[in-house]
Parts: structure tokens; sequence; C-alpha cells
């Protein structure tokens, strides 16, 4: 089950072994998990909560600056 941390939309229980969330993610946003397993007794306890925040797109270089090292001739960047 996962929540946008902000109090938005809720998903109900997924019933696979894997789970990708791709709609609706805003870089910046923090999104609220919590697992839990079944098997054939039945369904587990719900695992603590767990936040993740969204990538966004890294922020532009202001400028690049390369310098060689004299003692051994390496590029830094």
């Amino acid at each position: 089950m996962w929540r946008e941390a902000a109090g938005g939309a809720t998903t109900g229980d997924f019933y696979g072994t894997s789970y990708t969330l791709t709609s609706n993610i805003v870089g910046g946003n923090f999104y609220t998990f919590r697992l839990r397993a079944k098997n054939k007794w039945g369904w587990g306890d719900y695992s603590n909560t767990f936040n993740i925040l969204a990538a966004m797109a890294p922020d532009r270089m202001a400028r690049v600056v390369t310098m060689i090292n004299p003692a051994d001739g390496a590029l830094k960047i």
C-alpha cells in the first residue's frame, strides 16, 4: 500500500512480488509505503511505514572547470 505523504491518493493492496509506481509522480514529493506478506496461513502484519523522495532533475552546473594534474597528468573535471 502506498500513500502520497502530503495526504494525497492511497492505493489498495497489491498482489505481486514487485511494484513500480510510475504515474502521477511529482519530483521532490515524498511517498509513503508499507508492506505485508501473504502465505497459505493468511496475511502478516503491516511493516512500519517508510518514505521515499521522488527524484528531481539535477540543476545545471554554472560552468565546467577542468584541470590537469601536473604530477601525474590526470584530468580533473
